[in-house]
């Protein structure tokens, strides 16, 4: 009988490692859901302008508004953008900062006869270099994941409130890549 706990890999041990800087990471990932969210809305307000165009309902005072709201989301869109990469940028920093003094704590714990077989540049490789390279996951990849899992169920959510049936059509090619 094994009563080893089985050790965690990929995003579950990302998020053991984290510690306080767990808080940071899920307000990165709001952050990015909030900009894919703001990226559609010129796109919605701009097909509403020409559903509306076509009807003959609307005027320059209702286009030059909308217009605005267009813009405006663009900006908070940008400025969401920016603060998802800097709060994933500082809980990327924080979480490198406690993975470093991991490693210094158990190289401080090791037999001298262990370190002394391992040349200072290897040492040095594995906490700096190593360490660093955790960085550019943390700080650039999570919230372009989330936003590149959250836009495509935003567009599709969107397009079945529109009609269901351009919907359907456009999961066929997603259908075709799976079963390929």
């Amino acid at each position: 009988m094994n009563n080893r706990k089985k050790k965690k890999s990929g995003l579950a041990r990302l998020l053991e490692l984290s510690g306080q800087s767990k808080g940071l990471l899920i307000v990165s990932s709001i952050l990015a859901t909030v900009h894919a969210l703001l990226t559609m809305a010129p796109y919605i307000l701009v097909f509403c302008i020409l559903t509306e165009l076509l009807n003959g309902r609307i005027s320059n005072p209702d286009i030059d508004a909308w217009l605005m709201w267009a813009f405006a989301a663009i900006i908070v869109s940008v400025v969401m953008l920016y603060c998802s990469g800097m709060a994933s940028h500082i809980a990327a920093f924080n979480i490198l900062y406690g993975l470093r003094c991991m490693i210094a704590d158990k190289l401080g714990r090791l037999p001298m006869g262990y370190l002394g077989s391992r040349s200072s540049g290897s040492l040095r490789k594995i906490i700096a270099d190593d360490v660093e390279r955790i960085e550019l996951f943390i700080a650039h990849s999570l919230p372009d994941t989330v936003r590149a899992i959250v836009l495509p169920l935003i567009i599709l959510g969107y397009l079945f409130f529109m009609d269901y049936r351009l919907a359907l059509i456009s999961l066929l090619p997603l259908c075709a890549l799976l079963v390929i």
